[in-house]
């Protein structure tokens, strides 16, 4: 017994101070962000970036006011806010107001739908978008450029416009 009570004092005595000075560590992958876990807290968080198809608008959904003065269905449609500087929105002569109304043959509803639409082509493409400017109709053909952005899934991430 005295030398089963010695052995696991000398263990002890060897092993605890390892243990005890070494790091609990863990990188996890999680949605496209290295998150790093040190004893169970998150030590950093690392983003992976990604390049996708790039418009360079912000727009928004059309107020119902300003679709029942067009004579425009309600629900449908987006209103530019924002044509991106150097963007290949701004150089399709894109303005804040236009209204757009198709991306190639789609019916836009929302920015979610625009953004998925745009991601789904690669750059080079050249997309048609029907707009509504000064109360007439046209359609501007634009060609998508690329960006990097941030690979990371926990909701969906809109460009936002610089003030």
């Amino acid at each position: 017994m005295k030398h089963k009570t010695a052995s696991l004092i000398l263990i002890t005595a060897l092993f605890v101070p390892i243990f005890a000075f070494s790091e609990n560590k863990q990188k996890v992958e999680i949605n496209g962000a290295v998150v790093e876990v040190r004893d169970g807290a998150v030590a950093n968080i690392e983003v992976k970036n990604q390049t996708v198809p790039f418009l360079g608008v912000y727009a928004v959904p059309i107020n119902p006011i300003v679709a029942k003065q067009l004579n425009l269905p309600a629900g449908l449609y987006l209103s530019v806010e924002q044509a991106i500087p150097d963007s290949p929105a701004a150089k399709a002569d894109l303005e804040r107001f236009d209204v757009l109304m198709k991306f190639d043959d789609q019916i836009l509803v929302n920015s979610q739908q625009l953004q998925a639409l745009v991601r789904s082509r690669k750059k080079g493409d050249l997309v048609k978008l029907s707009i509504l400017r000064g109360g007439e109709e046209k359609t501007v053909e634009v060609e998508l450029d690329e960006q990097e952005v941030p690979k990371v899934a926990f909701g969906r991430a809109l460009p936002v416009p610089a003030p």
